[in-house]
């Protein structure tokens, strides 16, 4: 099974789509249990199918778009 790398940058990113939507009322500074690795995995696997791009390249954009978020 491959798993996402699950750093600050993109749980921040989880977090903000989640926080944007009347799917999540809140959101977790860190990740803390199995199942937010599994909730980012996921989130990184519909995304990359979404746009026909490996798991790698949407990881990597999630990360630099998480970086610019901490900045606000």
């Amino acid at each position: 099974m491959k798993l996402p790398i699950i750093d600050q940058h993109n749980f921040r990113v989880l977090n903000y789509f989640l926080n944007n939507s009347v799917l999540s009322p809140y959101a977790k500074k860190n990740p803390s249990n199995w199942d937010d690795i599994e909730c980012l995995k996921g989130f990184v696997s519909d995304i990359s199918k979404s746009l026909n791009k490996k798991g790698e390249e949407v990881d990597k954009y999630l990360m630099m778009f998480g970086k610019g978020l901490k900045k606000k």
